[in-house]
């Protein structure tokens, strides 16, 4: 009888485990963060899960001398870290004095695609940098100017990689913030396999967007999303006249670099916000051709709420999601969400931090999910009074992994049940 009490107690954790509670089996409490044994800046811009199940993460590492460059950083299906990856288990590619990548992409042959932002000194204007690596973690020759691996170009007064998109009939394609001196705008490149913008697409090479960016050298705060979704890419912004800086808005571009005219109005979806702005940090694509995106609006009197807008395919707001398709969480005090993914039966996944916290939402069409986690929230102190940054979010067979950075020195990972 004593065996058979003992034998309850020990599966009753289990039984009892909700959506959103940390993963056991996954670091210690379901967090794992790790810092390069060389010491210097550490931590993850975004996140890819791999069809085995282990992850990926490419951000930012030390080269030393108060240098950072782009860093990878790799866990096994079980959780662990892959020591080799790169020969050391913590790569860092030099592309100028401080670069990071927040944006990556596997490519058809297994290797990978980064992107993000360099400067040559704290002052300079900042480079579009790309990084293409092999699966091993060693740079694939042959792609950029030099064939080094590294693509590092500056397009006007200023550039940004701020996301990819896969490319069904080449390579990738290139969201980038391109500064005119006065303004970041946001212009779409099609990339060859050499790394070279593709000159027949747009104008020599770039399609331009009505979208405007907030261009910054951390990946952390951006103010631009890309995705693609079947033939189409879509990106997301600001727009630039002043009378409709309150608005959201999503643009739609074919693979052919020409707005998508069935999309909002020739391609632009606009969405008022009344007597607030918006920050639009992430789209995530849905079940049914639709599309979610993701930001904070910015209240002067009552702080920051993140959103939630749900699309149709004609970038109409969905009627059936929300309040007219937009959902505000209101109450999170200082909470930025940059992280986002599409979660089970229609629901979206956000991930951002507060201070020394990671903070995990899930919400429904009503609002936030009851079913996940405390009333649809989730956060979880990871180590007290340092600073959490979040990058990626990923949601898969083993769960859903937050990927970021601990107090800027370390890889920083999170796992949570699903169901």
């Amino acid at each position: 009888m004593l065996a058979l009490a003992v034998a309850a107690l020990a599966v009753a954790p289990t039984a009892l485990a909700r959506p959103g509670d940390p993963d056991p089996s996954f670091g210690t409490n379901g967090v794992l963060y790790v810092s390069d044994p060389r010491g210097g800046n550490a931590g993850a811009g975004a996140a890819l899960l791999l069809p085995d199940g282990a992850l990926i993460a490419a951000g930012f590492g030390s080269l030393g001398a108060n240098q950072t460059g782009i860093g990878m950083f790799m866990l096994d299906p079980a959780g662990l870290q892959v020591t080799d990856l790169g020969g050391t288990g913590f790569p860092v590619f030099a592309a100028g004095a401080f670069s990071i990548a927040d944006s990556m992409l596997r490519l058809a042959d297994g290797s990978y695609l980064l992107g993000g932002e360099s400067l040559a000194s704290p002052s300079a204007s900042p480079a579009s940098v790309l990084a293409a690596v092999n699966p091993d973690g060693s740079l694939r020759q042959g792609f950029g100017p030099d064939g080094s691996g590294i693509a590092l170009r500056q397009f006007g007064r200023g550039s940004a990689i701020a996301g990819l998109a896969d490319d069904p009939g080449g390579t990738a394609f290139a969201l980038v913030e391109v500064s005119d001196g006065f303004a970041f705008h946001l212009g779409v490149l099609r990339l060859l396999a050499s790394g070279d913008p593709d000159q027949s697409f747009g104008t020599l090479g770039l399609a331009a967007t009505p979208l405007m960016a907030s261009s910054s050298s951390s990946p952390f705060f951006r103010n631009a999303s890309f995705v693609g979704m079947g033939k189409r890419l879509y990106a997301a912004g600001p727009l630039p006249s002043p009378l409709v800086r309150q608005a959201i808005g999503v643009y739609a571009l074919g693979l052919n670099g020409k707005p998508v005219k069935s999309f909002g109005r020739r391609g632009l979806a606009t969405v008022d916000i009344p007597k607030r702005s918006a920050v639009v940090t992430k789209l995530v694509p849905l079940p049914g051709n639709h599309l979610a995106v993701v930001g904070t609006l910015l209240d002067a009197e009552r702080g920051m709420h993140p959103f939630v807008l749900r699309l149709d395919r004609r970038g109409r707001p969905d009627a059936t999601f929300g309040n007219d398709g937009l959902v505000v969480i209101e109450g999170l005090g200082a909470t930025f969400l940059n992280a986002a993914a599409a979660g089970p039966n229609g629901t979206v996944l956000l991930a951002g931090a507060d201070h020394d916290a990671l903070v995990l939402l899930r919400v429904d069409p009503g609002g936030l999910d009851a079913s996940f986690g405390s009333g649809g929230i989730v956060r979880t102190v990871v180590s007290p009074d340092k600073t959490v940054l979040v990058g990626g979010l990923i949601v898969g067979t083993n769960g859903i992994t937050v990927a970021g950075s601990l107090d800027g020195s370390n890889w920083l990972f999170a796992r949570y049940l699903d169901s």
